[in-house]
């Protein structure tokens, strides 16, 4: 009789010490000034254990739309925080007479994050450099392809 309630008694222990440390809040969603998609965007951001984050952003400005996807970590336990990642930013720019350009950046975010471990809300800021790696239709030089040092920052809210 002890071995049946003894083993489901360790599983949800086990079970339970796996959900307890979750972060709090795993989703957000903001608004960023500058950064990685040139002018402003707004993210989706997805948190999952041991800081690592995932981020798609999307923004529209002087007929060019651009997504930003990022991957990353986190680092810092109480309210201040290191962020870093990397990913890519994909553009598509309409032109006159139809005719569309798309383009790939390379880009990153090393940067400052303010989040309580509790808080809903959340600053960051951070240089977001940008290198131009693709141009359709456009022969691209990687050696001599434009280079963006760049900043930006954002406000947030976690759910």
């Amino acid at each position: 009789m002890k071995g049946k309630i003894l083993l489901p008694a360790i599983v949800v222990l086990i079970s339970a010490n796996v959900v307890f440390s979750q972060p709090l809040f795993k989703q957000s969603v903001f608004f960023e000034l500058g950064g990685n998609a040139y002018y402003y965007s707004i993210n989706y951001e997805r948190q999952w254990t041991k800081g690592l984050a995932g981020r798609i952003g999307v923004a529209y400005a002087n007929d060019t739309f651009i997504i930003p996807l990022m991957m990353g970590k986190i680092y810092g336990r109480a309210q201040h925080h290191f962020e870093f990642s990397a990913g890519a930013a994909v553009a598509r720019k309409s032109e006159p007479a139809r005719r569309l350009r798309y383009f790939i950046d390379i880009t990153g975010f090393i940067g400052y994050r303010y989040q309580k471990p509790e808080g809903r809300l959340f600053f960051r800021a951070g240089f977001t450099p940008l290198w131009e790696i693709y141009e359709a239709n456009y022969p691209v030089d990687l050696l001599h392809s434009p280079f963006y040092p760049w900043g930006g920052i954002g406000v947030g809210a976690r759910f």
